[in-house]
């Protein structure tokens, strides 16, 4: 990651995988009602869940 502007990293607590966060606030975003409040991590092989205070915090940004 020491090619990215660390700003805009955003990892998921549980698990700590890393995204950027245009990527993460996006899917937030689109899919919060979508899956009923309980968002997975992007990584698609991953099984851990986000944790309601990073999408409560997510969904309060002002970056969508």
């Amino acid at each position: 990651y020491e090619n990215f502007d660390r700003d805009i990293l955003y990892y998921v607590y549980d698990c700590w995988h890393v995204f950027c966060m245009p990527c993460i606030n996006k899917y937030v975003a689109s899919e919060f009602v979508n899956q009923g409040g309980n968002l997975k991590c992007l990584k698609k092989s991953c099984t851990h869940y986000m944790m309601e205070d990073q999408i409560r915090a997510l969904l309060g940004n002002e970056k969508f």
